[in-house]
């Protein structure tokens, strides 16, 4: 689909860094970016104001700011991203409260940590916001899916990417949520905790939360609490399902997912240069060192029972059959 509107060569977000905090996500691209040659780093931004948003990643990565969200969080009812926006206050700094420069900000973090030679070029977001369900002639993403899984006819997108959607077998949301709910019931909550990310306590709160819901729907709907938001609590249910015990390093592998002659060309360019493993088909992964086979059986298993929970259910060995689709 995006090769067909234009892009020469498109590089997978490894599981489970592509599921992880905004932290984690952008400090995984800009390593897969730097890695592939990126010389510019595009995001979308609700303010394009590039400044604004150093300003902010600057504060974030002071030591002042360590101080005051240290203090902050002594206080165990409050969440990260509550106490953060606090510390930022107590520095004179107005945080971003929108998706996308909340993004943008670890992107700036991680592109002065991991590779200064990236430029970042933020693109300013029109329409619609984030998860607004309005049709209008940019909707936003949530608005899209919900339009496509709803079969009501899909707007905001290019012919050529729905072109490629069509007759394409999709993730069943129902029966997904619905197996996540059924495994969190069969965990106790020290098992929840054994995982990444996830807060002493916590556990108890997600499971007792599945025991008292009558149904994922009901499960999914209230995971949220004052200390935690529904995104990490999220995150926290998909950890726990598929075994995620740590995001300790950074990606060393990427997958080439589709690619045209252009990208081909520049893919032979980087072979030499390059310190990660391009992955076109499930055979390369042998090139992996032990640890980063670790991490890349672990997204296989996610992906084959990804096959299984589609609308219309496949084998789960299609996840090993899948290679780069070459335009």
């Amino acid at each position: 689909s995006a090769v067909l509107c234009g892009v020469n060569a498109v590089y997978e977000m490894p599981y489970p860094f592509s599921c992880a905090s905004a932290e984690v996500f952008a400090r995984a691209g800009v390593t897969v970016a730097k890695e592939i040659g990126a010389d510019y780093l595009c995001f979308g931004s609700e303010s394009d104001d590039l400044d604004k948003l150093y300003k902010v990643a600057s504060a974030i990565d002071s030591a002042e700011f360590e101080g005051e969200i240290s203090e902050i969080l002594k206080d165990k009812s409050i969440s990260y991203s509550t106490a953060r926006e606090e510390a930022l206050k107590r520095l004179g700094i107005d945080a971003p409260k929108s998706s996308n420069d909340i993004l943008g900000v670890e992107y700036l973090r991680a592109i002065r940590q991991i590779a200064p030679c990236i430029a970042p070029y933020p693109i300013k977001r029109v329409g619609e916001g984030y998860k607004s369900e309005s049709v209008g002639e940019f909707m936003s993403a949530s608005a899209i899916r919900k339009s496509f899984y709803e079969g009501t006819g899909l707007l905001s997108m290019p012919s050529e990417a729905l072109k490629a959607l069509e007759g394409e077998n999709h993730l069943d949301l129902e029966r997904s949520n619905d197996f996540l709910f059924r495994s969190i019931l069969m965990m106790n909550p020290l098992q929840i905790e054994q995982s990444y990310d996830v807060p002493n306590g916590c556990g108890y709160f997600v499971s007792d939360l599945a025991k008292s819901s009558s149904g994922a729907c009901e499960f999914f709907n209230s995971l949220s609490s004052k200390s935690y938001t529904s995104a990490r609590l999220r995150r926290i249910v998909m950890y726990a399902c598929t075994g995620v015990k740590n995001i300790e390093k950074m990606p060393t592998y990427t997958q080439l997912l589709a690619v045209d002659s252009v990208g081909r060309a520049h893919l032979k360019s980087i072979k030499k240069s390059t310190q990660i493993t391009v992955i076109t088909k499930h055979s390369d992964s042998k090139k992996l060192s032990q640890s980063d086979l670790e991490i890349y059986t672990l997204g296989k298993k996610t992906d084959e029972l990804y096959y299984t929970l589609l609308k219309h259910p496949t084998s789960a060995n299609e996840a090993y059959k899948k290679t780069t689709v070459i335009m």
